[in-house]
């Protein structure tokens, strides 16, 4: 008797699983038959957002030339050091090791320049003031400022510092232009903006040959001896006498 109960209510489940698991499948099969509309795209609008600036994405290909300096100086980098290490892959250690010093490398590059700025526009062009209102004068306009000029001219000479002479001499010319009235002397200005401030053709011409004489000896460090000296100490007389019958004829 109980085993007939035990069946009666196994063939009742069954049939209510088998009755939901065939609406599941009809109600599938309905969605699966309505019928799909495909999406319909404007061509002309698509043509008009790829036209759009807005809507391009790609990117520009052509770097600037400042990126393609340093791609070219990160390429040549690369190459010293596979050449160093003759094609071989560094390890860890080593790979910091040129990370590192590449960029170390471009400080002291920078510091070069820095260094090379300063050495070619001395200080006198970023002059202070003192606490109480006088200005600081530059290591040329005290010079300048000098009676004695002739005389430090004649010391350098008897030391055999004929860098130092020819300085002077230099220093001297400008001091007489200022004078006489031929160039409008100051501390921020170049040696090239004097030479455009003179008008007299032959003082500009002989200023000009003493300007690049000087730089190229005084700031480009270049050695002089005694040979060299006689010959530019002429020029520079030479000048100073032509800028006294320039000076007397104004």
């Amino acid at each position: 008797m109980k085993k007939l109960l035990y069946i009666s209510i196994f063939f009742m489940l069954y049939g209510k699983l088998t009755a939901t698991a065939l609406a599941v499948n009809d109600s599938i099969l309905n969605i699966q038959q309505q019928h799909l509309t495909p999406l319909a795209f404007d061509k002309e609008k698509i043509a008009d957002y790829k036209k759009s600036s807005s809507f391009d994405y790609t990117e520009n290909k052509q770097d600037s030339a400042t990126m393609a300096f340093f791609k070219w100086l990160d390429n040549l980098w690369n190459s010293f050091w596979h050449w160093l290490l003759d094609g071989n892959e560094a390890n860890d250690l080593l790979g910091t090791i040129m990370y590192i010093s590449k960029y170390l490398l471009i400080l002291l590059l920078l510091a070069f320049v820095v260094w090379l700025f300063f050495k070619v526009n001395p200080g006198k062009y970023f002059l202070s003031k003192k606490a109480k209102g006088t200005v600081m004068l530059s290591e040329d306009e005290k010079i300048m400022a000098s009676k004695n000029l002739p005389k430090l001219i004649e010391e350098a000479i008897n030391n055999k510092n004929y860098r130092l002479a020819i300085r002077y001499y230099y220093l001297d010319v400008l001091k007489k232009l200022k004078e006489n009235n031929f160039i409008d002397y100051q501390p921020e200005k170049t040696n090239f903006a004097y030479i455009l401030e003179i008008e007299k053709e032959d003082l500009r011409e002989q200023f000009q040959k003493q300007t690049e004489v000087y730089d190229f000896v005084w700031y480009g460090e270049f050695p002089v001896n005694k040979q060299l000296f006689t010959k530019v100490q002429q020029h520079y007389i030479s000048t100073l006498k032509t800028i006294t019958t320039h000076g007397k004829s104004l």
